[in-house]
């Protein structure tokens, strides 16, 4: 996995500083070839965009994230598949920064917390779906199976 950062400070108004910047993790294609013996791939990529404006006592800070999802197989018997998608959530939220580092720190928990948020919804979405698809298509198969005889 690589990451990708950029910091830049600006000023907004006269007396709010404003920090803003971009996080982009990527999933190194190199660990996700198709070799002879998988025949499925997967990639997670993400992009963080922040903003922080300093409020006196503590930084309000609004994080807009986007998950990139593709999950590919491919087997003789099976034919191939491909679920590929992606999910763009925001949030805002008041924390106290006192110096870089703390906005290094808060960011970082912001991003983690926002990652585990979107992979819980992610599963729940597309896997959860998925599952209720194979299920009725299981349940009709039974069903149409029980009725020839």
């Amino acid at each position: 996995m690589a990451a990708q950062g950029h910091l830049g400070y600006g000023v907004r108004g006269a007396q709010h500083t404003a920090l803003a910047g971009r996080i982009v993790l990527i999933a190194d294609p190199d660990h996700l070839a198709i070799t002879p013996q998988s025949s499925t791939s997967s990639t997670w990529d993400s992009i963080h965009v922040f903003e922080a404006i300093d409020q006196g006592r503590t930084t309000h800070y609004k994080l807009t994230s986007t998950v990139i999802l593709q999950l590919g197989t491919a087997s003789e018997a099976l034919g191939s598949m491909d679920l590929s998608g992606n999910l763009t959530r925001q949030q805002e939220t008041d924390m106290v920064a006192d110096n870089d580092v703390t906005h290094v720190s808060n960011v970082g928990k912001l991003v983690e917390d926002m990652e585990g948020k979107m992979r819980g919804l992610l599963q729940e979405v597309y896997f959860g779906k998925a599952r209720d698809v194979v299920a009725d298509l299981r349940s009709r198969s039974w069903r149409e199976g029980s009725q020839v005889g």
